[in-house]
């Protein structure tokens, strides 16, 4: 299926590692022109060296002069930013809400805005939480993990790379009629009417 992707702009937050990261593997793959921002120049670097030709940009979104700064730099390097991934930080039901109404406002000018709400995706950010539990209880990191993959209907929890599958399709060609929607992706979890 073609995606519609080369060649596009992509601006990802938070695109140094875990979900952001994953993201940004699959829009350089697709052919898109990427460029990832994150707060620890460390982490930029190993994404970068990992990435190949994407461009890095050190932000700290905390800050409000941060987004227009990152934007400005992105633009610079790469043209008019076609798509944004705000991978910085959780989601939350604000955000999830916010992410509707904004569709709803920008819809007239041709953007799309989608939000996905995924639950426990394998990460560091997750082993490390996986870690902390199985001291905590005093049992091995893998009971953890199964004893969170058992709560979940699908049997596991996900991948990143499930989740940038997704982020993809949303961003691309075959998806032009879908805005305001608010993905979950928890497995089974939550499921919604």
């Amino acid at each position: 299926m073609e995606l519609g992707l080369k060649n596009r702009t992509v601006l990802i937050t938070g695109g140094s590692k875990g979900i952001g990261l994953a993201c940004a593997r699959a829009f350089v793959d697709e052919g898109a022109r990427v460029a990832i921002a994150s707060r620890d120049r460390g982490n930029l670097d190993r994404a970068g060296a990992q990435l190949g030709n994407v461009v890095m940009i050190d932000a700290d979104l905390t800050h409000a002069d941060q987004p227009s700064r990152m934007a400005r730099v992105a633009e610079a390097a790469l043209g008019s930013i076609d798509v944004l991934v705000n991978s910085a930080g959780a989601a939350n039901s604000a955000l999830m809400l916010a992410s509707g109404g904004l569709a709803s406002v920008y819809g007239r000018f041709g953007v799309r805005i989608n939000a996905i709400n995924p639950s426990a995706t394998i990460t560091n950010r997750i082993r490390e939480a996986l870690e902390l539990e199985a001291k905590a209880k005093a049992i091995s990191v893998d009971q953890v993990l199964e004893q969170g993959q058992a709560r979940v209907p699908l049997g596991r929890y996900a991948d990143p790379e499930e989740i940038a599958s997704v982020t993809l399709f949303l961003a691309s060609d075959q998806a032009p009629y879908v805005t305001g929607a608010v993905i979950p992706m928890d497995g089974g979890v939550n499921p919604i009417i």
